[in-house]
């Protein structure tokens, strides 16, 4: 308890300031050190402008950084003086990066050195278009109040009704994002001015550097940045005069402050309009909300592949100044030993929870650090930019060093994949060894070192970043010194094989996570025999600053060797690799199976042998009897027959766990997704997480279409087979209501399994087409300069979803570059080309006539791609050419990192769900700070950060908390949207689960707006055939059932009954359901004739379906009776109601012949005419009737 009281103990800190303001209080935490706090100060508006000073006590003793405030507190208070220091030339150019981010010169810098990889309008978003309302801040309910809903506000009625009519009438169409959002600059231009440097003489005045800036009101000024801050010099731009320059307003009565300790105060002073645009720059801000606008530090924004808004650039010349501004004169400060930064990281201490989230807070920002600076690399790279080490060798085998990063391309320099597939092989081979640094970070081995990696695909070119192993590229000392620095692994193209003991003993604790088998391995001709505990093809090597380092870690599972035999055959149709090796995850699946079977097979042994009155044994299970030996089918002929058999039992079971990824993890998947709609893949992203999770290849698409239609016959056959028993079901008679047979459970299911299917196949299909066309591009592309690329793209695009035609180029590119060969090709050959590499790849024949849907297509392959496109209306069906090459925006880089991600928040989040499931009100807590530590390691926008709050957004639902669910839930969508992009299945889920929270939170017009935008996506990617259209516009229905518009209910059930009996049957279950629905909508409209129709025609279907005696098919029947009685009721009470009228208008007409005023009209009130609603639908449900009390006069 102690400590839980510490935790939430705050100080109040004061912060003396040399400013008007005088003083800052806000509260900190007594852990917070003063480099926290300093970080704080620079951060908020009042003191911003101050970036070069140091904290210190009354008595003007400094502060050191790492200093905690809980010891300079007394009484739960303290109170530090912020004092203003000397600059330097450094502090004076970071001084200049913020004041140029405050005037909305730049973006922030920590982002801004993204502008040259980032597409166009990046991290766009289209939150504000969904319009959703405030949430709700209403008391929670309990769940007997939910069950009645609040009488809803005109207001909210009539935006229901517009949604409604909307969701009626929802066409297809992409959804535009809002240009990110870019406030107008407050000065015209800020930089670096021709004057600098300064003179040695200056130097020693203390000059530092100069600066030229030209306000909005039109004026320039040439600032001085001295040690003791900045002022206004007397040079111009063609004079240098260093001295002070006395500054007037405009009509030269008053004189503006010409110097201070900060350039921003010095800026007001002399700028009345560079106030008041940062004004209204405060109050634009104010308005917006901050996930909307704000930039990630941790994480890259993602590139909407439609672009229909971008803003112009502006000219800048801080912008190009940047390397100096950021590096100084040398760029010195930009250069980072990468290796050195990541290792030393890693060497952290992490003995309590606050030293392990700083050390996981630096190793993601420097992994994220180190990709950045690999992305401009390799763009530098593809551009012809950098000079390779090697410029006498082929362009495809050049290897490239800068920065501190290594460059290769993916391609067989080296000649390792000879014998498997060559540069095919090394392509693939360069994701499994990402692969394998990515399980390395969640290992977090303290003894290994690996190397931060990252790979780049751009314009059809793969560029391979790394940090180099310390010494890699040293030269021999002697001649006696072996080339190669390999200590552990083979090396030499498979001649050499080494097994240094010391780095074996380190490698066995990641060989038992990869439950890797210690082997004996050799060389290619069997004269080295070396015992190895990881693949041979694993490296190790002792770097020059004698850390252990571990590299290509391709080879961390076994082959695939089931998917080998079947399909690499060295023809021309074969397989492009032998690089097939099997993912982490099924490897443990097969696992976590072998030992549950294992502990299964060992209890039910100790329990045979127990005897009643004995003390049941321990159970214990040697797990290292399921280890694989992971270069199985990969070494050439063993050397000794002893060898040989040991081989013979390791390739066996390698077969039996490739024979599991195909025989039963692929026919399961497809089970647990035929059996519900809401599981169905979105888009071929979500397909490929969906089989990565499980453990299945992408190289079983084929398998994985071919197993689907396997399904569909099989559950074609059941269902006919099922119906032909229904058929044959005699009804039973029926009995009371209170009969236990009567309540027994429907059998009703409106899955449509084979919809569901359909759906699947469709999604399958169009992935591999995707990727065919991906792989296309790529060739086409690795050849051709970049400047001829939107040209290749677009006829590429052309021939496979548009109309083809004669691109041109242009005439001074063609001169100099000659035309690309692709541009020759027709359309048949290209599409040939598309079809020849999906059976290549995936092992599947597309029928002649492809199954192509174009808009989803054409969202797939350039998001696959990385291509940005003018957003415009594309005929696909026309005559002329559907893409052009001005139509390609940009092509911007597809990125596959290792960056750290955090293991001590999984376990946080993890302690406090346990929590919440038992009840405990410390599991929130514990969840609350799981999300405070995201925010740490990854910042506010990051998509880590984003599936935090949309998991406790959940939480919040179970727990009633509908406001805190609603609110995180929001913010998950804003993120992920712009992190993962506004159409991604990442955003479309996010933004299901938030229409789901809105619901649970009562506001149903928000619901109703959110289920309308993915409606709107699954009728523009997918068409109105899809299950989820249907499954949607049911939602909607449903939602206006519960808030009692059954008018507009009852017309969106229409809308859904329609689609389904067009796709699904009308004699499906989902149509008797719907029909079922639409009819107690009629009813409660008092539509009673038509209510009676739909009704029966549903109970038709269930009897159809479901037997006679099936419990939905007596309800919809007894529903449909029952009406029936009611209408005939009403009937004969109409006709007699209509003879009285007429009867009491004649005696009327006799009795006052003059016109009469207005009388009420008299009826016979008959027993059902005035009947409430509810009353109504008690005596359909067959309620017995309460005698009618006589009344007593």
């Amino acid at each position: 308890m102690s400590e839980e009281g510490q935790e939430l103990e705050v100080v109040q800190l004061t912060v003396k300031l040399p400013d008007p303001i005088g003083q800052l209080v806000f509260q900190v935490n007594p852990a917070d050190t003063v480099q926290d706090v300093s970080q704080t100060l620079k951060l908020i508006s009042p003191t911003q402008h101050h970036t070069s000073f140091v904290l210190t006590t009354f008595e003007g003793e400094k502060l050191v950084e790492d200093t905690l405030i809980g010891d300079i507190s007394e009484n739960s208070e303290a109170t530090v003086i912020l004092k203003e220091m000397p600059y330097t030339e450094k502090s004076a150019r970071e001084h200049l990066q913020k004041v140029r981010e405050i005037a909305s010169l730049q973006l922030p810098l920590f982002y801004g050195t993204l502008n040259d990889i980032s597409g166009l309008s990046a991290g766009a978003s289209t939150y504000k278009t969904l319009e959703l309302g405030p949430v709700s801040t209403k008391a929670e309910t309990t769940e007997t109040e939910e069950k009645e809903q609040p009488e809803l506000s005109e207001s909210a009625k009539n935006g229901i009704f517009d949604a409604v009519e909307s969701v009626l009438s929802v066409k297809p169409s992409t959804i535009p994002a809002q240009k990110p959002l870019k406030l107008a600059p407050a000065l015209r231009s800020l930089h670096v001015s021709a004057w600098t440097p300064p003179s040695p003489q200056r130097v020693l005045k203390g000059d530092l550097l100069y600066l030229q800036c030209q306000t909005l009101e039109g004026e320039s000024f040439q600032i001085t940045a001295h040690v003791t801050g900045f002022f206004v010099n007397s040079s111009s731009a063609a004079k240098f005069d260093s001295s002070p320059r006395k500054v007037t307003s405009a009509n030269g009565k008053h004189q503006r402050p010409s110097r201070a300790h900060s350039l921003l105060t010095l800026l007001k002073g002399l700028s009345p309009k560079f106030v008041e645009q940062l004004d209204i720059n405060a109050k634009i801000l104010s308005e917006q909300i901050q996930d909307v606008y704000s930039l990630p530090t941790n994480a890259l924004l993602s590139n909407p592949w439609l672009v229909k808004d971008y803003s112009l650039q502006l000219p800048d010349l801080g912008r190009i100044e940047e390397n100096y501004i950021v590096g100084g004169s040398d760029a010195a400060d930009l250069f980072k030993d990468w290796n050195e930064e990541y290792q030393g990281s890693k060497e952290l201490p992490r003995s309590s929870l606050p030293e392990i989230i700083a050390r996981e807070r630096l190793l993601n920002k420097t992994g994220f650090d180190f990709t950045v600076q690999a992305i401009k690399g390799a763009i530098s790279v593809v551009h012809g930019d950098v000079t390779p080490m090697n410029p006498n060798d082929e362009p495809s085998q050049h290897v490239y060093l800068r920065n501190g990063i290594f460059y290769s391309l993916g391609v067989d320099a080296a000649g390792d994949f000879e014998r498997s597939g060559g540069d095919e092989a090394a392509r693939v081979a360069a994701v499994k060894d990402l692969d394998g640094v990515r399980c390395l970070n969640r290992l977090d081995s303290s003894e290994i070192s690996h190397l931060c990696t990252t790979i780049v695909d751009y314009c059809g070119r793969r560029v391979i970043c790394q940090t180099p192993v310390p010494g890699i590229f040293d030269e021999p000392l002697s001649e006696d010194e072996p080339v190669s620095k390999v200590i552990y692994g083979s090396s030499e193209a498979h001649t050499q094989l080494n097994a240094d003991e010391k780095l074996s003993e380190k490698f066995k604790k990641i060989a038992e996570v990869f439950h890797l088998k210690p082997h004996q391995a050799w060389n290619l001709d069997g004269s080295q025999i070396k015992e190895v505990v990881t693949s041979m093809d694993t490296k190790g090597m002792r770097g020059t600053d004698g850390r252990d380092y571990i590299i290509d870690l391709y080879r961390t599972t076994p082959v695939d060797i089931e998917f080998i035999d079947k399909h690499y055959t060295g023809k021309e149709d074969s397989y492009p690799h032998r690089e097939t090796v099997l993912r982490h995850e099924a490897v443990e699946e097969w696992w976590r199976r072998q030992v549950s079977l294992a502990v299964k097979q060992e209890t039910d042994r100790l329990g045979e042998e127990t005897k009643e009155g004995e003390e049941k044994a321990t159970i214990a299970v040697d797990t290292s009897a399921f280890v694989l030996n992971p270069d199985a089918f990969c070494l050439t002929e063993a050397p000794t027959p002893e060898l040989a058999a040991e081989l013979k039992k390791d390739e066996e079971r390698v077969r039996e766990v490739s024979k599991f990824v195909s025989e039963i993890l692929l026919p399961e998947l497809v089970k647990d997704l035929e059996s519900s709609e809401a599981y169905t893949p979105i888009d071929g992203g979500h397909l490929s997480s969906i089989l990565h999770r499980q453990g299945i290849n992408l190289r079983y698409l084929g398998a994985l279409a071919q197993y689907i239609e396997e399904r569909k016959a099989f559950h074609k056959k059941a269902e006919e087979e099922r119906l032909e028993k229904v058929k044959q079901e005699e009804p039973k008679e029926t009995k009371d209501e209170g009969d236990s047979e009567n309540n027994e459970q429907s059998k009703l299911d409106a899955t449509p399994v084979l919809n569901v299917l359909d759906a699947l196949f469709f999604v399958t299909v169009q992935e591999m087409i995707a990727r065919g066309v991906k792989h296309v591009l790529r060739r086409s592309c690795i050849s051709v300069p970049v400047a001829l690329v939107p040209y290749v793209i677009a006829h590429i695009f052309n021939s496979v979803l548009g109309m083809a035609g004669d691109i041109e180029v242009d005439p001074l590119l063609a001169e100099m570059y000659g035309s690309p060969d692709i541009l020759n090709q027709s359309r048949a050959q290209i599409r040939e080309q598309v079809a020849r590499e999906v059976f290549i790849r995936y092992r599947y024949t597309l029928p002649e006539s492809w199954p192509v849907h174009s808009l989803y297509l054409f969202k797939e392959i350039s998001r696959k791609f990385g291509i940005q496109w003018r957003d415009r209306t594309y005929d696909f069906t026309g005559t002329s050419p559907t893409f052009t090459a001005d139509d390609v925006l940009a092509v911007v880089p597809i990125v596959k990192d290792s960056i750290y991600y955090s293991s001590s928040v999984d376990d946080i989040w993890e302690a406090g769900r346990v929590k919440v499931t038992k009840g405990e009100p410390e599991g929130i807590q514990l969840l609350n700070q799981a999300i405070e530590v995201y925010e740490q390691v990854y910042g506010a926008i990051h998509p880590e950060t984003a599936k935090g709050y949309g998991q406790l957004g959940q939480i919040c639902v179970d727990l009633k908390m509908g406001q805190q669910a609603s609110e995180l839930a929001r913010k998950s969508f804003r993120i992920l949207e712009r992190t993962k992009g506004i159409d991604s299945y990442d955003s479309i889920l996010a933004l299901t689960r938030l229409a789901l929270v809105e619901s649970a939170n009562g506001e149903h017009l928000n619901a109703i707006k959110l289920h309308m935008r993915v409606l709107k996506y699954w009728l523009t990617y997918h068409g109105e055939s899809h299950i989820n259209v249907v499954s949607a516009l049911s939602t909607i229905a449903i939602i206006l059932q519960k808030v009692q518009l059954h008018l507009q209910a009852a017309k969106v059930f229409q809308k859904a009954v329609e689609l389904s009996d067009k796709y699904v049957g009308d004699q499906s279950q989902m149509s008797g359901l719907l029909r079922f629905q639409l009819g107690q909508s009629l009813v409660t409209l008092k539509q009673f004739v038509p209510a009676s129709e739909q009704l029966e025609i549903a109970a038709n279907i269930f009897k159809i379906n479901l037997g006679p005696n099936d419990r939905s098919s007596i309800e919809a029947s007894k529903w449909t009776s029952q009406l029936k009685e009611y209408i005939s009721v009403m009937q004969k009470q109409g006709k007699q109601l209509k003879a009285m009228e007429a009867q009491m208008a004649k005696k009327a007409k006799k009795a006052s012949p003059l016109p009469s005023k207005k009388n009420k009209s008299v009826s016979p009130n008959p027993e059902l005419a005035d009947k409430s609603v509810d009353e109504i639908m008690k005596f359909i449900e067959g309620e017995p009737k309460k005698p009618k009390k006589k009344s007593k006069k």
